[in-house]
C-alpha cells in the first residue's frame, strides 16, 4: 500500500491500481501516511490537514493553521519509551538536593517545601 500525491489530490492504492483517489481546490505540497494506515498528513498551501482513511473515501478529520507545509511525517518511536526516560531524568534531578532546591525556586515553590 502506498499513498499518492499530485498537485489536484491525494490517492491509496498500489503501484499497478489505485484504490481511492480524492481531488482538492487546493495544491498540496507534502504528504504522510501513519504506520497503522488508518491516516495521512497532507500539507497544502493553505493549511496542514489530518485526514482519515476510509475503505471508499478519505477525509480531513483535523485542520492546523500551517501554510505551504512542505515536509511532514509521523513518528514511528514508542512514545511510552519517551515518557519513561523523561520520568527518570526527573527523579534524577530529585534525587540531587541542589537541583530540588533549583527546581522548587524555579516553579515557585519555597524550598523548605520541596526537601
Amino acid at each position: 500500500m502506498e499513498i499518492i500525491l499530485d498537485v489536484n489530490g491525494v490517492g491509496v492504492g498500489t503501484c499497478s491500481t489505485q484504490e481511492l483517489y480524492r481531488e482538492f481546490t487546493e495544491d498540496a505540497y507534502s504528504i504522510a501516511l501513519h504506520p497503522s494506515g488508518l491516516w495521512t498528513l497532507v500539507g497544502f498551501s493553505d493549511k496542514l490537514r489530518l485526514m482519515n482513511i476510509f475503505i471508499d473515501d478519505i477525509r480531513p478529520a483535523h485542520e492546523f493553521n500551517i501554510r505551504g507545509c512542505r515536509e511532514v511525517l509521523f513518528l514511528t518511536t514508542n512514545l511510552k519509551y519517551i515518557l519513561l526516560l523523561l520520568l527518570l531524568l526527573l527523579l534524577l534531578l530529585l534525587a540531587d538536593r541542589s537541583a530540588r532546591s533549583m527546581l522548587c525556586s524555579a516553579i515557585g515553590v519555597r524550598p523548605s517545601v520541596c526537601l
